[in-house]
């Protein structure tokens, strides 16, 4: 790896100090270094693809095998980034709700509560600064439901996620990634980012005489 940066770092000060970089306009400059990458020794068992575009006339500013069938991965979250801030607004925030159904007697509930999701894939993460995680986010669940003068209930908790569809993981992702942390599936109720961490303890046990 530090090979590699080492490396990099050569070929970036080459290409600032070439003449032709200096005397050229920004675009001009930036074609000049894709071009020195593609076919630099870095590239040998790689593909550069690239397409860059007007937001404002749609137009073509630079391009560099743009018609290539590329694998783009984590670059694909800033075009989900960018639309959901276009679609929703940087104000939006999610809304989950408590809800329940049939009659409280004596601090008994006689039916269930329901958790009503609403897509948010960050409710009981821990990622997130100032939000609570899954313990805080289920206390807090347990206070709301005591507010409402609740001490028992004779019926279920029910989460209700069917704001999407229950196929939620798409056909074309990568099998070997779904075991993974981040390859959990997004629903309509997301809680801990759809992730559960199993642990299996291998007990040894005697055979019984047959």
């Amino acid at each position: 790896m530090k090979l590699l940066l080492i490396t990099l770092l050569r070929f970036s000060i080459q290409i600032l100090t070439s003449d032709s970089v200096k005397t050229a306009s920004p675009q001009e400059r930036l074609q000049i270094r894709i071009d020195s990458l593609a076919k630099s020794q870095l590239m040998q068992s790689g593909t550069v693809g690239i397409s860059i575009k007007s937001v404002i006339s749609g137009q073509k500013i630079l391009e560099y095998n743009s018609r290539k069938s590329l694998t783009p991965a984590s670059t694909m979250k800033l075009v989900s980034s960018a639309t959901a801030l276009m679609t929703l607004g940087e104000d939006f925030t999610y809304q989950t709700t408590l809800e329940f159904s049939g009659q409280v007697t004596d601090s008994v509930l006689l039916g269930n509560i329901y958790i009503k999701g609403s897509g948010d894939p960050s409710l009981g993460s821990w990622r997130f600064k100032g939000r609570p995680d899954y313990k805080q986010l289920t206390d807090i669940f347990a206070y709301k439901i005591k507010a409402l003068g609740i001490r028992e209930i004779k019926g279920s908790i029910i989460g209700d996620g069917s704001l999407f569809e229950e196929n939620v993981i798409p056909d074309q992702w990568n099998w070997g990634d779904i075991g993974n942390y981040y390859g959990a599936g997004c629903g309509g109720l997301n809680i801990n980012e759809n992730l559960f961490m199993l642990s299996l303890n291998r007990e040894r046990t005697s055979s019984l005489p047959a």
